[in-house]
């Protein structure tokens, strides 16, 4: 048996409709080889709904593949925004998954 795989997704500059698509398919790349996929915002300059809408997604193909997803850093202004518009942070389950350190 081989060990757990634990990979670090750094999300920097732009996360918008305009850069998704790539950062889908490097997001994709990543978790098939991960067991454990972190995701570190802190480089996130701008963001709009298509990443909330890419990590949500990823995070139920986390949970039915038994892997691992979780969010790593202080969330920046453009995501927390987001997620507060978006009502993201109005369960217990989604607000500790996006909020946790």
């Amino acid at each position: 048996m081989s060990p757990a795989l634990n990979t670090v997704f750094r999300l920097d500059g732009e996360q918008t409709v305009r850069t998704i698509a790539e950062t889908h398919q490097a997001l994709a790349g990543q978790y098939a080889n991960a067991d454990s996929l972190t995701i570190d915002p802190t480089g996130l300059v701008d963001a709009d709904l298509t990443l909330v809408q890419l990590i949500e997604s990823l995070r139920r193909s986390a949970a039915q593949d038994n892997k691992r997803v979780c969010m790593s850093g202080p969330l920046p202004s453009a995501l927390q925004t987001i997620l507060v518009r978006g009502g993201f942070l109005s369960t217990p389950d989604a607000n500790l998954f996006w909020t946790a350190p």
